[in-house]
């Protein structure tokens, strides 16, 4: 099953945690994912955010199946969304992540013990957290485009990596 939110929607402490058979989740602008809402969603495998959405703490904690994490055609930059603090922590599985132009802040050990296979993608002026990728395993490619800050030990511990691209400026 997939689901589309619409938009603005607030989505409660734990109200999808450890949920079965929700295969993939489009956020809506202004949605705001509260702690551990779908924590330990066993089949979730893709998500797209869009623009103006707030993922709070653990609020995707341990999904081990998820795979893809996108930008939505919704997301027109306009509003900032960010990720909270271990919103991706421990989900296994990722194979692609590419934090839209519109992400301004990725919290804490946001994805923290994570797995990366193909690909990592940072947009320009993004602020990553201290720890943010901390422990992270990657087989696959990281690009970080300009103007982005980093605080400390952002990638503390990771292991492995493909290719590092760091675009100019």
């Amino acid at each position: 099953r997939s689901s589309d939110l619409p938009e603005s929607v607030y989505i409660e402490e734990r109200a999808f945690a450890y949920c079965e058979d929700l295969k993939s989740l489009t956020l809506g602008k202004g949605d705001v994912i509260s702690e551990s809402a779908f924590s330990s969603s066993a089949d979730l495998e893709a998500l797209s955010l869009a623009s103006g959405v707030t993922l709070e703490k653990n609020a995707f904690f341990g999904c081990e199946r998820l795979g893809y994490i996108n930008g939505s055609e919704t997301g027109n930059g306009k509003a900032e969304t960010t990720i909270g603090r271990e919103a991706f922590a421990y989900c296994d599985r990722l194979v692609e992540v590419v934090i839209p132009s519109y992400v301004s802040l990725i919290d804490e050990s946001a994805f923290n013990s994570t797995k990366i296979e193909k690909k990592l993608e940072l947009p320009a002026g993004i602020t990553i957290e201290d720890n943010a990728f901390f422990g992270c395993k990657y087989t696959g490619d990281l690009t970080i485009r300009k103007n982005s800050k980093f605080e400390k030990q952002v990638f503390a511990y990771a292991e492995g990596m493909g290719t590092l691209v760091i675009e100019d400026g």
